[in-house]
């Protein structure tokens, strides 16, 4: 009987500390993505050089998932988000409108991140100006497909890895064919 009664508060206790969270970012075990990003270490996994190659195969594979992107900044920006995994890589293409042009002490970059128990985070790279829309290309021979939601950041120039200002999130599910 005691067993059942301390499985019953602890119950209790979880679902009060869920409720209580009013950030408005997906809540990964009562804690939002955005928290989890500032407390856990940053995995650097090996990024592949995105090169021409890369980039033809981009734009010749047919993506396994999308997510739009929201600007959670209260702007306009918006974004898709594309991968898949194919030819034993790993391809992720995001295209971002309406983004200002950040100063020159500033830059953007993209994440991806596991949910869940193993919690994880890539960072995807600098994202890069073309043509007037916003553009992160990246690769790895790791398949990825369970980091299924992306980030992008406003970061200070100041060589500190971690993540900084949230601009876009978004969730990347499989496309329904």
């Amino acid at each position: 009987m005691k067993k059942i009664i301390f499985i019953i508060m602890l119950s209790l206790i979880v679902l009060g500390c869920i409720s209580q969270n009013t950030d408005s970012s997906p809540i990964v075990n009562d804690v939002s993505v955005k928290e989890m990003m500032k407390e856990k270490v940053i995995v650097d996994d090996k990024m592949m050089e995105v090169t021409e190659a890369i980039r033809a195969l981009m734009g010749s594979t047919e993506f396994e998932f999308v997510g739009s992107l929201s600007d959670v900044t209260g702007g306009v920006s918006s974004g898709t988000a594309f991968s898949v995994f194919a030819n034993e890589k790993y391809l992720l293409k995001v295209d971002i409108r309406d983004l200002p042009d950040p100063d020159d002490s500033h830059f953007y970059e993209g994440w991806i991140v596991r949910r869940g128990i193993k919690f994880n985070v890539i960072s995807t790279g600098k994202v890069e100006g073309e043509n007037g829309v916003y553009i992160n290309r990246y690769a790895s021979e790791k398949d990825l497909t369970d980091h299924t939601f992306y980030v992008l950041t406003l970061e200070p120039d100041d060589g500190n890895p971690a993540p900084a200002e949230h601009v876009l999130e978004g969730t990347l599910e499989p496309i329904i064919k």
